[in-house]
């Protein structure tokens, strides 16, 4: 079980077309192997991808394999290039070779696609544009006028994953005007382009164009459609740690599929099976953004639907944890691992659990220490108690605090294992608050207060490179 994106986990089992005849896997038969409609678009949707295909050093020089044209100086390198590519469009408008094959199926039409790219002009040295360069990915929906045709048509050419050289004439491409200064008039363009992932947005712009009553007259079939759709753009705000962003699209697909009228059994479990996933995605966020009450409340709705998911359990019990209720966040870990015995992740997080209420409990021993060795006493004089007060209020926090303050504090900020510590502060002395905010400066390290009342405590955590 991976502590990240519900949809990870997903990926150890499928389900098929058609069952395996056994029998045939006996006697060596060829057997194919079909995913169920649904798991193709899943798989399809959710593959993660390795985004650092281009070396940024390869970026800087247009660098051609040796032997991959033929050796006639008097063509242009292009017209060379084209003689081993396929013709995209039918008229040599735009030409494709595939350096790295791609996964799944074709694109939507109208899909949402994030790619990296560099573009060429003919025997240039660095590219005239290049968003690894740029280290920001290009995202646009397909065939809506947002890139220029011939781009729009070589994306729509590929499938996730691949990475593929085009040659693009001007007619698809800037024409007689050109792009000036970096593109001059009829030049054909060169460019290389990974499709990263996208999101099929299929249905959704008419969804968000109808009135609610139309909305409330959709098949769960449809907001299914729609929902899924907010879902992955999601998880792409998701891989690029946007996390406030994810959320926001989450929610939308919580809304969009909570409320659907339902006409079966079947339905319903299809429902609650992407609810599940939808709230333990928003949990997940939740804890990145260090918003526990939220995470909490996302693990309840999550735990209605399904209350012996090891996954759900595993959530609860981190949110509970970082909430500092240590004796909740143990029941729920520990029912989890009765489930998942061996998953290193849930084992690992509740060695964590141990590590933060075995330190908790050392930091609330030094306070009761400190409390109970200096005795105030009892004096019937209003004003020698008066005094008093006020000499306790002025002093400082102990050496022997600030010591055992600060060889936390080092612990934490040394120890890769652990992200954060948590302190209580209401048995504490301003004074010994100032020191432990003071220490956490000296050490660049982040504190943040949570709670009100008796219940306040403060949590130190590592500052995000």
């Amino acid at each position: 079980m991976s502590a990240d994106l519900q949809l990870e986990a997903d990926d150890m089992a499928v389900r098929l077309e058609e069952g395996i005849d056994l029998n045939d896997l006996r006697q060596s038969k060829e057997v194919i192997l079909s995913l169920a409609e649904d798991q193709e678009q899943e798989r399809n949707q959710d593959l993660l991808l390795d985004n650092d295909y281009f070396d940024p050093e390869d970026v800087l020089q247009n660098v051609f394999p040796e032997g991959e044209f033929d050796s006639d100086e008097s063509e242009s390198l292009f017209v060379r290039m084209g003689r081993n590519m396929h013709d995209v469009t039918g008229d040599g408008g735009v030409m494709k070779k595939i350096l790295t094959q791609g996964v799944g199926s074709d694109l939507a039409p109208d899909a949402l696609v994030r790619v990296h790219y560099n573009g060429y002009l003919e025997d240039a040295i660095e590219p005239f544009d290049s968003s690894r360069l740029r280290k920001t990915v290009k995202k646009f929906r397909l065939n809506k006028g947002e890139v220029f045709t011939g781009f729009d048509v070589a994306v729509n050419s590929m499938k996730k994953g691949e990475l593929s050289r085009f040659l693009i004439k001007p007619e698809y491409a800037f024409g007689a005007m050109g792009c000036p200064p970096r593109i001059p008039a009829d030049a054909t363009l060169m460019y290389e382009i990974q499709l990263l992932s996208f999101v099929e947005k299929e249905g959704v712009d008419d969804y968000y164009s109808m009135t609610d009553e139309e909305r409330r007259m959709l098949t769960f079939p449809k907001l299914r459609q729609v929902a899924n759709s907010e879902k992955q753009e999601g998880n792409e705000y998701y891989r690029v740690n946007n996390f406030r962003r994810a959320v926001g699209k989450y929610r939308m697909a919580v809304r969009i599929i909570e409320d659907a009228h339902l006409k079966d059994y079947k339905e319903q479990q299809e429902q609650r099976k992407l609810l599940l996933k939808l709230y333990l995605n928003l949990a997940l966020c939740c804890e990145k953004l260090g918003e526990v009450k939220h995470a909490l409340y996302n693990c309840a709705n999550a735990y209605r639907i399904e209350p012996k998911n090891a996954k759900v359990l595993y959530h609860y019990g981190k949110s509970y944890r970082m909430d500092m209720n240590f004796n909740m966040a143990r029941s729920y870990l520990e029912r989890a691992q009765r489930l998942q015995p061996n998953d290193s992740k849930l084992n690992q997080e509740i060695q964590e659990l141990n590590k933060y209420e075995r330190q908790c409990n050392e930091i609330e021993k030094e306070t009761c220490r400190r409390m109970f060795s200096q005795p105030t006493g009892v004096t019937e004089d209003p004003a020698v108690e008066e005094a008093k007060r006020k000499a306790r209020k002025k002093e400082e926090c102990s050496p022997d605090f600030r010591k055992s303050v600060y060889g936390k504090l080092r612990e934490l900020k040394e120890d890769t294992s652990i992200d954060e510590l948590p302190m209580t502060t209401c048995q504490l002395s301003q004074p010994e608050i100032s020191c432990i905010l003071e220490i956490a400066e000296e050490l660049d390290l982040d504190p943040v207060v949570r709670g009100t009342g008796q219940s306040t405590h403060m949590v130190v955590k590592k500052k995000k490179s």
